[in-house]
């Protein structure tokens, strides 16, 4: 949906056929409160039967009407979806697809993602001139405030990009990366952030936590105070309070809700791996330390790694113990660490 640019599809499912004239005469009547019953039920009816490829399809088409569409206008088809039932299960639905729930929920819900989502980057489109970036470096953190006050802690190789002045009824931010967000509460104007991956966390006010770095095989939001909805498209994964963390996996597409800990630890140098992979591990270490972790041919990239260090101990250190524990050896060189297999000698 990047750019507001959107391929215009004739879409079919059971029989049915929809051109661009007749869906956004359907959804402007249905904004409007004209629609009849029957209108409704074959927008509705035709999403629901739709098979997974013909909805994307759906989807983008719809966006070739929204993109035709201002912002007030969106919003108003948003609040008028958005009723107070639907309301309702949208904030308490924990851990179910958008596609489970009933039928007027689940196009309500869909086209809210998607004017939500659409309204941050049309905007952001129009005052490209204004829009601040901030950029980390390899061991870098920075701590930003934004324009309400909130503050932006920005981990290692990231980037964080926002208006020079928020709008009047949202906070609108993106991420590259991970950073920890302490959030000044404004009931009046939610704040919301997206990620490169399409993740989408909102929150009135409180503090989280999000990775979602574009070479991790997973993402991670946790919740240090208050509560945090995460979603992406056309889902909603759930609400989380403090102490809850949901990861998304991007291969599988799944999620799962958990417990943490420690959300922010890698603002005070600490580094928890929690069952990551050895590639996650030198993904992480890579942009912590200047030199950099090299896996040699061979090596079991896929081995699952736990354990807490510091940031103190230095790359070399953190490798040593690495090793150690799983049967690797390690090549210290000038400018990179490369770890592979031992040798049929030493291993025997």
């Amino acid at each position: 949906m990047k750019g507001g640019k959107y391929c215009l599809k004739r879409i079919s499912c059971n029989n049915m056929k929809m051109e661009r004239s007749e869906l956004k005469k359907l959804l402007s009547r249905y904004s409007s409160g004209r629609a009849t019953e029957a209108e409704r039920e074959r927008l509705i009816n035709w999403y629901q039967n739709a098979s997974d490829k013909d909805a994307d399809e759906f989807l983008e088409h719809l966006g070739g009407v929204i993109d035709g569409m201002d912002n007030s206008e969106l919003l108003r088809l948003e609040d008028r979806l958005l009723t107070k039932e639907i309301k309702d299960d949208f904030n308490s639905s924990k851990t179910k697809s958008i596609n489970t729930l009933p039928l007027m929920k689940v196009a309500a819900v869909m086209v809210i993602f998607l004017v939500s989502t659409f309204v941050f980057f049309q905007y952001f489109q129009e005052q490209n001139n204004n829009i601040q970036e901030y950029r980390t470096k390899v061991g870098e953190i920075k701590e930003i405030i934004l324009p309400d006050q909130s503050k932006v802690i920005l981990n290692s190789v990231s980037v964080l990009r926002f208006p020079e002045k928020f709008v009047t009824d949202s906070r609108e931010v993106a991420l590259e990366g991970e950073a920890f967000f302490d959030v000044e509460r404004d009931e009046t104007r939610p704040f919301t952030v997206h990620t490169e991956n399409g993740i989408k966390v909102s929150v009135l006010g409180t503090s989280f936590n999000i990775n979602d770095y574009s070479n991790g095989e997973q993402v991670e939001v946790a919740v240090s105070s208050g509560k945090v909805a995460v979603g992406k498209g056309r889902r909603l994964f759930g609400k989380i309070t403090k102490g809850q963390q949901i990861t998304y996996d991007k291969i599988t597409e799944e999620f799962y809700q958990s417990n943490v800990a420690h959300v922010d630890s890698w603002i005070d140098g600490k580094i928890v791996f929690s069952q990551h992979t050895l590639k996650e591990v030198s993904n992480i270490l890579n942009r912590i330390f200047k030199k950099q972790l090299v896996l040699k041919e061979g090596v079991d990239q896929g081995l699952f790694i736990k354990g807490s260090f510091d940031k103190n101990q230095g790359i070399e250190g953190i490798v040593d113990i690495l090793c150690i524990l799983h049967g690797l050896e390690y090549e210290n060189r000038e400018n990179k660490i490369i770890i592979k297999n031992k040798s049929k000698d030493q291993l025997k």
